[in-house]
């Protein structure tokens, strides 16, 4: 149903058990997942974030009531959880400020896979 919607969309690889899909009067306009293993460390101890907004709806709020809700969620559901990380590419000060704004810590910037220069952004379970 809609998650078949949301991949099919957008593609990329995403494991449903993670994520919550955003809506907007029943259209799917994004979506928000935890990765609760980060590559290259023990099961679970560090989640990696995505976010992904529907260009039309960014900066609208969506995304990051998406997150919050996510980041709280994923804190309960995986007690031994000790920290979450996020990124983006430098050129969008929407999903800085937005992961600021959520507690986020500014760690600065690496390259990615793809090569790309991304901010990283980490959260410290409370």
């Amino acid at each position: 149903g809609e998650i078949a919607g949301v991949r099919e969309r957008w593609g990329g690889f995403f494991d449903p058990r993670f994520m919550f899909v955003v809506t907007l009067e029943s259209q799917v306009i994004g979506w928000v997942e935890l990765h609760p293993g980060l590559q290259g460390t023990p099961p679970n101890l560090i989640g990696e974030l995505t976010v992904v907004i529907d260009h039309d709806h960014r900066g609208s709020g969506h995304a990051k009531m998406a997150l919050g809700a996510l980041i709280e969620w994923g804190f309960k559901r995986f007690p031994s959880m000790r920290e979450m990380w996020g990124s983006c590419v430098l050129d969008n000060g929407a999903s800085m400020a937005m992961m600021e704004a959520l507690g986020m810590e500014d760690c600065g910037t690496v390259s990615s896979n793809e090569g790309r220069t991304v901010r990283k952004f980490r959260l410290e379970r409370a």
